[in-house]
């Protein structure tokens, strides 16, 4: 069955990939054929040949991505079509083979993005949407892999959950579906900072969220019945933007990490203003987790404390972070900042 699949997407491949390449990325004809021949034998093979497909589908974006896109104009560091090509490859290849028997060609098809990016010449453009072109295509091929490693290891997975974690299969389901939900965010916020860095003259900013977006933060949350938000800022307009963000930022990290570490513990978030500075203080508190589930703290070397504390530290404040006594972990920060004047009335 996946084999007649393979087939018929390889078809598929060709007949759209051939003429696009001739009118859009303005290759010969010949060109056009015999590199969308390729492409569409390894989609068609990658079953029965997989690290050979994946290898064929990686190369071929060399000669793809040179020929086509210094006359195309194109918006992408190889063509549309043959990254598409490329993804159907490593999709179907990885449900033969696993999914690190596919990081070399990966990383090749990687590489040729970089070198074709950084290779045009007078004509190349500003950083920004280089950078965003990169980071669209490394997302594509990493998210590739990850999803078709799990499709097929789910069985794995799964018993793992239950052996290590004494999970059943509802909450098994409940975990990643609280993953999905904090995937789907952070995809909208990637969205958002790659449109900046892509957008030209006329692209606006997206808005940043502040201390006015935490409620909906917190109703975006699995468990957002188990959240208690307290916001005491008498006047909240007078917070500068960029202290009310790194507000937002922080408290965001630290509820991805109650979910992460934390599941169906309560959460106590807190937003006071301190007269003292002036300053905003922020802390996250949750206690332990209702249900199996790994340490309180962030696991993998502390990367979330690390990025709160940066942004504590751009506003000369702090960040404490650590385990309390009766379990659980809380998350303080103090982001001093110069009150923004008070608008002034009109005259009447």
């Amino acid at each position: 069955m996946l084999q007649y699949l393979a087939l018929a997407l390889g078809v598929v491949v060709l007949s759209v990939g051939a003429p696009l390449a001739v009118t859009v990325d303005r290759l010969d004809v010949w060109l056009a054929l015999l590199l969308c021949l390729i492409q569409s034998a390894a989609v068609a093979l990658a079953p029965l040949l997989p690290r050979g497909a994946a290898w064929a589908g990686a190369l071929v974006l060399g000669p793809l991505s040179w020929a086509a896109l210094p006359t195309s104009g194109g918006p992408w560091p190889v063509s549309a079509t043959s990254m598409v090509a490329f993804l159907l490859t490593l999709i179907l290849a990885s449900l033969r083979v696993r999914w690190t028997a596919l990081l070399a060609p990966s990383l090749a098809a990687l590489l040729i993005a970089t070198v074709r990016i950084y290779d045009n010449g007078p004509t190349r453009p500003s950083p920004g949407p280089l950078i965003a072109d990169l980071v669209t295509f490394s997302g594509l091929v990493a998210l590739t892999l990850l999803t078709a490693a799990l499709v097929r290891n789910w069985a794995d997975v799964r018993s793992a959950l239950a052996r290590e974690r004494s999970l059943s299969a509802e909450e098994a389901s409940g975990e990643f579906d609280d993953i999905a939900a904090t995937a789907r965010r952070a995809m909208g916020e990637m969205r958002g900072l790659l449109a900046v860095l892509r957008g030209g003259e006329d692209a606006e900013a997206a808005p940043q969220p502040g201390l006015g977006e935490l409620p909906a933060l917190v109703a975006g949350l699995p468990h957002a019945e188990r959240v208690t938000l307290d916001v005491s800022v008498p006047a909240p307009g007078r917070v500068p933007e960029a202290v009310a963000l790194s507000a937002y930022r922080i408290i965001q990290e630290a509820l991805s990490n109650t979910v992460r570490h934390a599941p169906g513990a309560r959460v106590t978030v807190k937003v006071a203003h301190d007269d003292a500075g002036p300053a905003l203080r922020v802390s996250v508190a949750n206690g332990a987790p209702s249900r199996g589930a790994g340490p309180a703290g962030p696991a993998g070397g502390g990367h979330g404390i690390v990025g709160m504390r940066e942004r504590a530290a751009l506003h000369g404040g702090e960040l404490d972070a650590g385990s309390l006594p009766a379990g659980g972990f809380l998350v303080a920060a103090r982001l001093p900042y110069l009150p923004l004047p008070l608008p002034r009335k009109d005259a009447p």
